[in-house]
């Protein structure tokens, strides 16, 4: 290359197209031990780069650890990039990081179980069994305490985010992944998938959905979907689980889209806010209505509306008042359109959602879908202690 470039390089530099053959993928003899390749970038002061590895190691394998004291670029692979973030903030700040589900890009190439890719965001709150069982992208969101940043369910657990919430001096804010981000994703998806549905968040609440429309329309070369749910949380998850469903059992793309279209109409949430002094610190709520509120003992129901925008729908003057108007919601909304599924979301307050699912299915008749923590971006402005109930209609 060098002799190339100082113009004595050999006169014949053609290159011969590769030949690619349409034959069946070898499989690598092992599967993926440690999920994530996990990139973390941090900033500080007097760091040590061989105290690092030696702190990362046992948490997986290919640890690389480069830089100097004050800049350190850290690489893994590892089953839990949050603790291995949580084990690095004592030595500097996050600045920026890169995790990629390597599972779920074997699995593409090598094991997809279906002809239709699934994607949608971290605000989307599903187990990760389901995820797993029905081979569902995630596309995570951005949260950071001031500087410090971190990926939506990977780089933060929900139990450490809500310490967080309230150790943390700074209130923390969230953003969308980037057009290149989600380019890169449909890019690969592409490779391995005859086309791609996208399912996000509220179009009235993040950009998120805008951003995969812009990257969608740079992978020109494959059918993409973008959907905007109208609703986020379990909600969502509720919407993506059936669209896996049908993609799983075999249904064509466009028909898969046409239901979604109708399941965004036909699902409901109701959270239950204990306190209103998230929302007030994320500027949501104005100090002023928040110290009303917290005079009066005032516990909203937020929902949202057609449009996917924020609404309360009640209110109450204690907890256990506020839900029990959400079971009479509840019981009115099956009395008008059956309730087909629900789910049952916490904001870390898995013993109170528990009570909260008996109650429901008391009305109902059946256990929820699944119950689960909701997502930290989602909780950062619904606060600790919240609850919430998604339902579908018929």
């Amino acid at each position: 290359m060098l002799h190339f470039i100082q113009g004595d390089g050999p006169a014949d530099t053609a290159v011969p197209s590769p030949v690619i053959e349409d034959s069946p993928r070898e499989i690598p003899d092992q599967e993926v031990t440690n999920r994530y390749c996990t990139e973390l970038f941090l900033k500080g002061r007097d760091m040590d780069p061989v105290k690092i590895r030696q702190m990362l190691e046992p948490l997986g394998d290919s640890v690389l650890v480069g830089g100097n004291t004050e800049k350190i670029h850290v690489h893994l692979h590892t089953q839990d990039p949050a603790e291995a973030a949580e084990r690095l903030r004592p030595f500097g700040t996050i600045t920026r990081q890169k995790i990629d589900d390597m599972k779920r890009q074997y699995e593409a190439r090598y094991q997809r179980r279906a002809r239709i890719a699934l994607v949608t965001d971290s605000s989307c709150d599903l187990p990760e069994e389901i995820l797993d069982e029905y081979q569902i992208h995630l596309i995570p969101l951005n949260l950071a305490f001031g500087e410090n940043v971190y990926l939506d369910k990977l780089s933060i657990r929900s139990r450490r985010f809500y310490e967080l919430l309230d150790e943390e001096p700074v209130f923390p804010t969230t953003s969308q992944p980037s057009v290149k981000q989600i380019e890169i994703l449909y890019r690969d998806l592409a490779a391995s998938y005859d086309s791609i549905i996208s399912v996000h968040l509220s179009d009235a609440l993040s950009g998120t959905c805008n951003t995969a429309r812009q990257a969608a329309a740079r992978v020109s070369e494959a059918k993409i979907s973008v959907i905007d749910s109208k609703t986020l949380s379990t909600s969502l998850g509720l919407i993506v689980l059936n669209a896996a469903r049908e993609i799983m059992n075999g249904s064509p793309h466009d028909e898969v889209v046409r239901k979604i279209g109708t399941w965004t109409q036909k699902v409901k949430i109701l959270v239950s806010v204990r306190t209103l002094k998230y929302m007030v610190r994320g500027g949501r709520v104005s100090p002023l209505k928040g110290k009303i509120a917290g005079w009066l003992n005032l516990k909203p129901i937020v929902s949202l509306d057609a449009e996917g925008r924020s609404a309360l729908t009640g209110k109450a003057f204690s907890t256990r008042s506020n839900l029990q108007k959400i079971l009479r919601m509840v019981s009115e909304l099956n009395a008008k359109h059956r309730v087909l599924c629900y789910a049952i979301g916490h904001a870390n307050a898995p013993d109170e959602a528990a009570a909260f699912a008996e109650q429901i299915r008391g009305i109902l008749g059946f256990l929820p879908g699944y119950t689960m923590e909701i997502a930290p971006v989602i909780g950062v402005h619904a606060g600790v202690g919240a609850l919430s109930v998604s339902v579908m209609t018929e």
